[in-house]
């Protein structure tokens, strides 16, 4: 009797470890694909800039497809470079909204590098600035700082969007919350995925004035710095 408990216990896990998988693919895949669907609706031949997106949204689908098949391994990379990749992505993506978007970093956090996973790093800032975007009705700003401190990385996404309210925030990062009409694995994928980097990620929000996303990463020591 316990042996067959135990079998479909086992089971029971596996399956919802693969719906939350499909989940997370359909969840992830959706963003990418919207860029193709927005830049072939306007009926018009495509300029280089505008190849230059789509090459990156293709490249994007391509290693999320990738990454079901495979376990991602962590890179050192510049999450500056890539942060400009996926904020070229939604610039295009979400050009019929009214936002203006800012990318600050200081000058040493542009070439700092952290070692994370190129790909899942894509996710989570993706997931973030979806939200964010989500979050502005009308007109308004998504701002991107990065800077650092005690040797972490530390980056902030802002935006002045209708916010959260009180008694949502501390349920945002759960599995399956969501205040919208999606799957609600955006926020809690990216604190798990940050998490995995020995980084944290907090949301601070008020209704109707605006919510600001933090993540915290630690940064990769160089050869200059081990050599001082």
């Amino acid at each position: 009797l316990w042996f067959q408990i135990i079998i479909k216990v086992d089971l029971e896990r596996e399956m919802q470890s693969d719906e939350l998988s499909i989940k997370q693919f359909k969840h992830d895949m959706a963003s990418p694909l919207a860029v193709f669907k927005t830049m072939i609706g306007t009926g018009s031949a495509f300029k280089e800039s505008e190849k230059n997106v789509m090459n990156l949204a293709l490249a994007r689908m391509e290693s999320i497809i990738s990454s079901l098949e495979s376990t991602e391994g962590q890179s050192t990379i510049s999450p500056y470079k890539l942060i400009s990749e996926v904020l070229l992505e939604k610039k295009t993506e979400f050009k019929s909204k009214d936002i203006s978007y800012k990318l600050i970093f200081s000058t040493n956090s542009m070439n700092i590098l952290c070692h994370i996973q190129p790909t899942e790093f894509k996710r989570v800032i993706s997931n973030i600035l979806n939200n964010s975007i989500a979050a502005i009705s009308d007109k308004g700003f998504i701002k991107m700082k990065g800077v650092i401190h005690n040797n972490k990385l530390i980056i902030t996404i802002t935006d002045n969007g209708h916010g959260i309210s009180a008694n949502e925030v501390s349920k945002v990062l759960d599995l399956g919350f969501s205040s919208k009409d999606s799957t609600g694995l955006g926020l809690y994928h990216a604190k798990k995925t940050v998490s995995k980097w020995r980084g944290d990620l907090r949301i601070n929000s008020i209704f109707n004035l605006g919510t600001k996303v933090s993540l915290t990463i630690p940064i990769s020591p160089t050869i200059m710095a081990l050599r001082a």
